[in-house]
């Protein structure tokens, strides 16, 4: 009953949005917010609360766009995430007795550590600043750093900062000051900005068609034209409406797209058809036009070729072991996806990818866009969902059927620093005390080891002035061996367990892991004596 009455409430507050009541629904939305942030608040000392999203600083659609509310607390000399917990559970509660509050605010808790760690660089760069070997991580094990939610905004940083747009509600000012972004810092927060709109496309496609996915549909377009004026001109837009007006002067060779956007936003209070094939459409058309900037200007700074190391389709390790499954005419495209998240957030050896030979709007026409479309948006496509010759220069040698990758020599795109990222992230699982994880079964312990010794096979190869990436399980033993890594033969034993483990679901011997687990911590990249750091 009142969730019928919650969505009976919107559909009236949309189609009356442009009308004389306007003010009364900035209002009530402005009353909303503080309330929650007061009781979020409450009996935490120095907590503050902040409207973020397009009631922080952008154009809201009431009706439409979510009531965005942040709460940061202060470290609490009681233990590192105590006081973030406290809100989160007030929050569950609060939910339990009243579920529509789940539809109309999404909720976001911050301790001080976390929001310092944020500001300080995204995930491409975290931790770069500090010693080598000693490279905090993010995603894996004992967390060095007491981020506590804030990972998010390393990943997902937002166009202009994590912070940015966010306007304070209540308590003291608690956010830290951004460091100024530089020509490459815009270009990564643009792609990270790019690649989360894509999760959003996936997720319109598997629901159903309403407002919602109607004004999603604006954002195809204003959304990708305010990363182009950032990355053009560094101009900082947030509604959608003044973005549009602006890539109206600015790029009047997208007029079509920019008009028919301008004119779905202003009908959105009729519940208007959501045109999103012809979106779509426009999107991948503007995604390119991103993806050709970054790639001319990361690539005018020079590169470093990586050689990649690996057989061919039949060595990767798949349940159908190496073998395509009957009437199954895309096992012959399969290719190793060994990217940025494969390597630094990795699941197993030999995740792939098929090259279907086209995009969503033309299969013909564009070339600087790989698509990798999930069902699970901000986990797995965490990272993914799109990428470009720059985020992904495996990928794309792989398709071009070369067996070398050009790695950008830019902040956060290098071979070097993907290697040391990949390192410290792979680091944390093989740190006494977080390796393996309690619950883990042994064949995914195994897969986690192979992948920690590729990372590490990386970065010796960097520091060897011979760069090479092994891409499957099997290339990574063979180096391994062929490196005098293989003492008495537990490399090869532990990779014929992997391949049974893969194929047949038989679980590795402990001791097989275990083996594997001392060969891959003796290598020179995990060898050295981890300093934990703070930022």
């Amino acid at each position: 009953m009142l969730r019928r009455l919650a969505l009976a409430s919107h559909r009236f507050v949309l189609r009356t949005n442009d009308s004389p009541l306007r003010p009364v629904w900035w209002l009530s939305h402005e009353l909303a917010l503080r309330l929650l942030g007061w009781i979020l608040r409450l009996r935490i000392p120095g907590a503050a609360a902040y409207a973020s999203g397009s009631f922080g600083s952008g154009e809201p659609v009431y009706g439409l766009s979510d009531l965005d509310l942040v709460i940061v607390v202060p470290d609490d000399p009681n233990g590192p995430g105590h006081n973030r917990t406290r809100v989160l559970e007030r929050w569950r509660r609060l939910c339990r007795l009243a579920p529509p509050l789940t539809m109309i605010f999404h909720i976001g808790v911050h301790e001080d550590a976390g929001l310092r760690a944020a500001a300080s660089a995204t995930t491409l760069t975290f931790g770069l600043d500090q010693p080598r070997g000693s490279e905090p991580n993010l995603y894996r094990g004992d967390q060095p750093l007491p981020l506590f939610g804030a990972g998010g905004l390393l990943h997902g940083p937002g166009l202009y900062g994590p912070t940015g747009g966010w306007r304070r509600l209540a308590g003291p000012d608690r956010l830290p000051p951004v460091r100024p972004y530089d020509a490459q810092d815009r270009r990564i927060s643009a792609w990270l900005t790019l690649q989360s709109w894509w999760r959003w496309l996936f997720g319109a496609c598997l629901s159903e068609e309403g407002p919602r996915t109607a004004y999603l549909c604006v954002k195809l377009v204003s959304e990708p034209i305010r990363i182009l004026l950032w990355l053009d001109r560094a101009e900082q837009f947030n509604g959608p409406t003044d973005t549009l007006w602006r890539g109206l002067q600015a790029m009047p060779q997208h007029e079509e797209p920019i008009v028919s956007a301008l004119e779905l936003k202003r009908s959105l209070g009729h519940s208007p058809a959501a045109p999103l094939g012809e979106m779509l459409g426009w999107f991948v058309e503007l995604s390119s036009e991103i993806a050709r900037r970054i790639g001319f200007e990361t690539m005018s700074a020079g590169t470093t070729s990586v050689r990649l190391e690996w057989g061919e389709k039949l060595e990767l390790a798949t349940p159908t072991a190496g073998h395509p499954p009957p009437g199954d005419p895309g096992w012959g495209r399969l290719l190793p996806l060994t990217d940025w998240r494969a390597l630094c957030m990795p699941s197993l050896p030999d995740e792939a990818f098929e090259d279907s030979g086209g995009d969503p709007r033309d299969p013909t026409q564009e070339d600087e866009l790989l698509i990798l479309p999930t069902l699970d948006l901000w986990e797995r496509g965490r990272m993914r969902s799109v990428q470009c010759p720059a985020s992904d220069p495996v990928s794309f040698a792989l398709l071009r059927g070369e067996r070398q990758a050009p790695f950008p020599d830019v902040n956060g795109w290098s071979a070097e620093h993907l290697a040391r990222r990949a390192v410290a992230e792979n680091r944390a699982w093989l740190d006494e005390g977080a390796y393996p994880p309690a619950n883990a079964p042994a064949g995914e312990t195994l897969s986690r080891s192979i992948c920690a010794a590729r990372a590490a096979l990386l970065m010796e190869s960097i520091e060897a002035g011979d760069p090479e990436l092994p891409l499957t399980a099997a290339a990574t033993v063979r180096t391994l061996v062929e490196r005098g890594r293989d003492p008495g033969g537990a490399v090869e034993e532990a990779f014929d367990g992997y391949r049974r483990w893969r194929v047949d679901g038989e679980d590795p011997p402990a001791r097989v892991t275990a083996a594997l687990r001392r060969v891959v911590r003796s290598l020179p990249g995990y060898a050295i004596a981890r300093v934990p750091t703070r930022a």
